[in-house]
């Protein structure tokens, strides 16, 4: 039975669901309808991650029904990976030019300041 879920203190939202979402499909018999479910995974949600979600619904995600607080979820990892892998993504070369995606280059101009 799962019983506790907490997000790792590094981890983004859209592993810490994957993960959640992993923990459910091992455990058939977990014992929670989707309303428990996703209380579960909101209740170990690192501070900043309620606030963020909490932001894109502008209310507590909490007062949300199961499945508009999944959806909202879902919305909210999906661009928590693109915002993830777009980071990890190599800068391009052209013709001499190097091009950065707009997070390297804001850490490149920190990096000449400091």
């Amino acid at each position: 039975m799962i019983a506790t879920f907490t997000q790792g203190v590094d981890e983004p939202l859209c592993e810490a669901w994957e993960w959640f979402n992993s923990l459910f499909k091992q455990c058939l018999a977990h014992g929670l309808d989707d309303g428990g479910q996703i209380n579960t995974f909101l209740v170990g949600l690192r501070p900043q991650t309620k606030l963020m979600l909490n932001a894109s619904t502008r209310r507590k995600i909490m007062y949300k029904t199961p499945d508009e607080a999944k959806e909202i979820i879902e919305n909210n990892t999906s661009n928590d990976y693109e915002v993830l892998h777009d980071r990890i993504l190599t800068p391009t070369q052209n013709g001499g030019v190097l091009e950065l995606n707009s997070h390297d280059a804001i850490l490149a101009q920190n990096k000449l300041l400091t």
